[in-house]
């Protein structure tokens, strides 16, 4: 199917699909394509078909890695930092007790693994730090920065994982509650096993077209990054983190069935 692109005005793009008499109008001031159900949902290929367009016949600068980031995973910000990228969104609820807190590392074993990601939810803010680099100096202080102003209690599905890797690491002492703690009891209940967190709560990727990320598709993106500095899997990292605090906050959110 091809399409055509036309310049409306400074700002507005026309996405031209002759053979289907569709148009599609892009604002690239606002990042926002009348095809999307959701305005904010910045993940639209009119809007990289025109940002390509301006590249390549206005002699538009190319995107930063950190715009590629905001504008393909719909963060409302993210910055480039020594350690990586800060990349922060506001979600449509507010989880004032404490945060949730959800990290992605390089293994099960905090004396001899790494943390690669470190997520976390508080009021409407979803805050993820990505570590880019092999080097963990930087990012770790970072973390040790983000833990100083943490409110307590930290919420986290098996918060055993979390709380062994920033005490070991940080010597951190927080208040970790599980979140699967209430399911454990109502598992018990019916004489069955507790709930893997894609029970309670199914992750979003295959309806919106992304592929399923698991924890060890994690690992093994970013030694594939270290090697190649890959931004796509970068992306798929940050992602998954992302669906992981979201998913998690409905399952905390859903522990009033059960009580």
């Amino acid at each position: 199917m091809k399409y055509k692109i036309k310049k409306v005005s400074d700002d507005i793009y026309a996405v031209i699909r002759p053979e289907e008499r569709k148009i599609y109008s892009v604002n690239v001031k606002l990042m926002e394509c009348n095809c999307q159900g959701f305005q904010n949902w910045k993940k639209c290929k009119h809007i990289h078909m025109v940002l390509g367009y301006r590249i390549a016949t206005e002699k538009m600068e190319p995107w930063a890695t950190a715009d590629q980031i905001k504008m393909e995973l719909a963060f409302q910000d993210v910055k480039e930092t020594d350690f990586g990228f800060e990349c922060t969104d506001k979600i449509h609820a507010s989880f004032q007790e404490g945060v949730i807190l959800d990290l992605e590392t390089t293994g099960l074993d905090p004396k001899t693994d790494e943390i690669i990601t470190f997520g976390y939810i508080h009021g409407n803010s979803v805050i993820i730090l990505q570590r880019t680099k092999k080097d963990t100096e930087k990012f770790y202080q970072a973390i040790k920065k983000e833990l100083n102003k943490l409110p307590q209690p930290i919420f986290a599905y098996y918060a055993e994982f979390e709380k062994g890797f920033l005490e070991n690491l940080f010597g951190f002492k927080g208040i970790f509650v599980d979140i699967l703690d209430p399911w454990k009891i109502k598992a018990n209940e019916l004489g069955t096993k507790a709930p893997e967190l894609d029970n309670l709560v199914p992750g979003p990727e295959k309806y919106i077209g992304e592929k399923v990320t698991t924890g060890s598709d994690v690992v093994q993106m970013w030694n594939r990054y270290l090697n190649s500095g890959d931004l796509a899997l970068l992306k798929l990292i940050i992602r998954h983190n992302q669906i992981d605090l979201l998913q998690e906050l409905a399952a905390l959110t859903m522990t009033s069935l059960i009580r």
